[in-house]
């Protein structure tokens, strides 16, 4: 687990944020068509054949996360949901 550094945005992860997601996805496309799909640039610099690392959120992340789940989650589709963190159902 990494416990140095923390994922500031959904975007680094190739996500979307539930509320603001027209912008994140046009941000996460453009992150997700850097990285390298022959290897998973992690660090700078550092490629590895897959991801070892489990990431740790910032405090703001898990904050809107818990918000989606409260405010969507018994709510809207399970599909529908995870298309809020611009994820496919099944194919994560």
């Amino acid at each position: 687990m990494d416990l140095k550094n923390r994922i500031n945005s959904f975007t680094e992860l190739g996500m979307c944020d539930p509320f603001n997601f027209d912008q994140d996805l046009i941000d996460a496309k453009a992150k997700v068509s850097k990285w390298k799909h022959n290897g998973l640039n992690v660090y700078k610099g550092v490629f590895l054949d897959m991801p070892k690392t489990i990431f740790l959120p910032k405090k703001s992340i898990l904050k809107k996360i818990i918000r989606a789940v409260a405010l969507f989650g018994k709510t809207e589709h399970r599909s529908l949901f995870f298309m809020r963190f611009g994820l496919l159902e099944n194919h994560f």
